[in-house]
């Protein structure tokens, strides 16, 4: 298996009826058949052809909200533990 970036156009009527999700993975067959034409272009850029912005974004807002949740959570199982470890004292279970 080997992943390859690539830009796809969804038709926009398809894209109603069956929204893209996060996680989507896909299987796809390339023809490879037709060898007519040139591999590599003959010309070099001189500009990117696409660029992106997402390297560029402030991300620790996010890490703190993750680091939170975590936190929460971990300090929640401990009190959960806490309580199933205390004797139960005169109690009856059902």
């Amino acid at each position: 298996m080997q992943r390859l970036p690539v830009r796809i156009t969804i038709d926009t009527e398809q894209l109603k009826k069956y929204p893209l999700r996060i996680g989507l993975s896909s299987e796809v067959t390339v023809d490879t058949s037709d060898k007519n034409g040139p591999i590599l272009s003959r010309k070099t850029r001189d500009n990117p052809a696409y660029h992106t912005n997402a390297f560029k974004i402030n991300m620790a807002p996010v890490d703190q909200l993750v680091t939170d949740i975590i936190n929460n959570i971990q300090e929640q199982n401990k009190k959960e533990l806490i309580v199933a470890k205390e004797p139960l004292q005169g109690k009856k279970l059902a």
